[in-house]
């Protein structure tokens, strides 16, 4: 079971949100970060945290990869809501194309996340 975000880390990432590209981005990131955190079993917060723990690290790259690929938002608009730079978008948006071709079970489950966001 994931843990329970934590509101006050979840409001300051959503005032983050709205500043950078509004409410309809500030929607489309939640649900990804939720969703992402439910496949991942991790929480949500974790995601915007400074340490690069292995799951959290690939459930961040997801993250990145479908925030990318569902919206105009450029690479350093996402970093700077992970707190990350472009340079780490890019890798993340590489590593999950690598893992997907090479990975039959991850690419089933991110054909199921993206599904949710079509």
């Amino acid at each position: 079971m994931i843990a329970t975000p934590n509101p006050s880390t979840l409001s300051e990432w959503g005032a983050r949100l709205d500043h950078t590209h509004g409410p309809r981005f500030q929607a489309l990131a939640t649900r990804v970060c939720l969703e992402v955190g439910i496949l991942f079993d991790v929480c949500p917060s974790s995601l915007f945290a400074p340490g690069r723990p292995a799951t959290i690290a690939l459930a961040r790259q997801v993250a990145m990869y479908l925030l990318r690929t569902k919206s105009t938002a450029v690479l350093m608009s996402i970093g700077d809501l992970f707190r990350r730079d472009h340079g780490t978008v890019i890798h993340a948006l590489r590593a999950v194309e690598f893992r997907r071709q090479s990975d039959p079970k991850f690419h089933s489950a991110l054909l199921t996340l993206e599904s949710h966001f079509s």
